[in-house]
């Protein structure tokens, strides 16, 4: 069931081109504004209490890197692993790691407890967006549509990696 033609898939959306650079897509960020955008051309998407997280496979390895650059692959192998049992050699994604506590939310406490070795909280890769997939810029696609293929992606894979819902 893994096995799809990926690049096939995100080659037919509407503005995905080629990948011309192996770089790390800019980091996204949000933008303070007194009231949420209106009309159909918004998702809008819950806030996750957690720490910024960037994610890339290449040649189906994976690494994992903060919203400062900071290189966090060795400290989340269960993350790396997940990813790189996704059953594809290139990606990159854009998400939030989080802790979950005792009733399955999100806890930004928890999550900084369980880095420091105090707790041991379930840890989620709550991802939102997938820039890249398989030598395709997805940069130029509506969100929507990189996010259904997100799911899709997702979709059976390690529980550690999580899927960010929309309205």
């Amino acid at each position: 069931a893994r096995r799809q033609d990926w690049r096939a898939r995100a080659l037919a959306l509407e503005g995905a081109r080629p990948q011309r650079e192996k770089q790390p897509p800019p980091l996204q960020l949000g933008k303070l504004r007194a009231e949420p955008p209106q009309g159909h051309d918004w998702l809008h998407e819950l806030k996750w209490d957690g720490y910024r997280m960037l994610a890339r496979l290449e040649r189906g390895k994976a690494r994992l890197r903060s919203r400062k650059n900071l290189d966090w692959t060795a400290d989340y192998p269960e993350i790396v692993s997940a990813l790189e049992a996704l059953g594809i050699s290139d990606a990159d994604f854009d998400g939030e790691l989080i802790a979950l506590d005792a009733q399955g939310r999100d806890s930004f406490s928890a999550l900084q407890r369980t880095i420091e070795g105090s707790v041991n909280a379930v840890l989620r890769y709550t991802l939102f967006d997938l820039p890249a997939l398989e030598g395709v810029d997805l940069t130029e696609t509506r969100l929507i549509e990189r996010k259904a293929l997100l799911e899709a992606l997702l979709d059976g894979a390690d529980p550690v990696l999580a899927y960010s819902k929309h309205i």
